[in-house]
């Protein structure tokens, strides 16, 4: 097993949901707060994630975060 599926065991996944978004400048994404961790990969362009407790991080193309209440 790899390093990915080695966090993805450790977090407890149960389902997924797999949603392919194309957005272009200017928009944004609000992701309700619950248990539920979210993956997001950066597969074109750049965005900036903004989150309660942190600083804005700028996200470019290959990114990968995984996000956990």
């Amino acid at each position: 097993m790899g390093p990915f599926e080695d966090v993805i065991e450790s977090m407890g996944v149960e389902c997924s949901l797999y949603v392919h978004l194309l957005l272009k400048a200017p928009w944004g994404i609000a992701f309700e707060t619950g248990p539920h961790a979210r993956l997001l990969m950066i597969a074109r362009g750049s965005c900036w994630l903004a989150a309660p407790g942190i600083d804005p991080l700028a996200l470019a193309a290959g990114d990968c975060v995984i996000l956990k209440a």
